[in-house]
This record gives structure tokens, C-alpha cells and sequence, in this order.
């Protein structure tokens, strides 16, 4: 059986990056304690504490405070939908190839069979005689 390699100080996904005044961030590793602390900071977010979307981003990306309160208020709020909605692509990804792996298939529903309109009260039915 093939041997799977796994390092503690490197990942096997590439990294998330942004790129502020031509510096560029690298997400830390998400580990279990790090996406703890991130799930915590989000639930902040859901009930529109408005500094933590900027503690996530220092958090996820090590990011300067002084060099976030620098950018516009709407660029930073960028970052953290582009960056959420990137890392939820990224795990669907990951959950479907895995799913292939271990040979589950996606359920899917049904196709929609055509709905047969019934004739209307005063309308002709095959093989009936119009009445004159």
C-alpha cells in the first residue's frame, strides 16, 4: 500500500494570499485551533461587530492593525467576502473529490417530469364530434 506523507509544517493545500502596498499575506495553517479561532471571530461578524472583520483578517493573514485602518472601509470588507466565499469553494472542492475517493455520489434529485395541462370545461376531446 502506498504510504500518505503528512507534515505538520507544511500543508498539501497551497495557501490563500492578498496583497496590500505590494506586501503579500499568506493565511496561516487551518488547523483545528486556528479555524476555532476564526469560527469565534465570524460569530462576532454575524451579529455586525463592526472591528471584527478586521480581527479576522489580522487573525486569518497576520496583518498590520495600522495597515487595515489605512485601507478603505469597503476594500476590507472585500477581503473578507472574497476570502470566505474562496475558502468554502475551496472545501466544496475538497468534500467532492473526496466523495469520488470513497465512491459516494452526489444525490440527485429527479428530473422534473412536464406537467400535462388538462383541457380546459368546454374544450374538444379527441375523437369527439363537434356538436353543430
Amino acid at each position: 500500500m502506498d504510504r500518505l506523507k503528512f507534515n505538520t509544517r507544511e500543508s498539501l493545500y497551497s495557501p490563500l494570499e492578498i496583497e496590500i502596498d505590494k506586501v503579500i499575506y499568506k493565511h496561516g495553517k487551518l488547523t483545528r485551533e486556528f479555524t476555532l479561532g476564526l469560527e469565534a471571530i465570524r460569530k462576532r461578524i454575524a451579529l455586525r461587530d463592526e472591528a471584527a472583520i478586521d480581527e479576522w483578517i489580522i487573525f486569518m493573514f497576520g496583518v498590520k492593525p495600522e495597515v487595515l485602518a489605512s485601507l478603505d472601509v469597503r476594500e476590507v470588507e472585500d477581503i473578507y467576502v472574497d476570502i470566505t466565499a474562496k475558502l468554502q469553494e475551496m472545501e466544496n472542492d475538497r468534500k467532492g473529490m473526496a466523495e469520488k475517493r470513497l465512491g459516494i455520489e452526489e444525490k440527485k434529485d429527479p428530473p422534473a417530469q412536464p406537467v400535462k395541462a388538462s383541457p380546459g370545461k368546454n374544450a374538444k376531446r379527441s375523437g369527439e364530434k363537434k356538436s353543430s
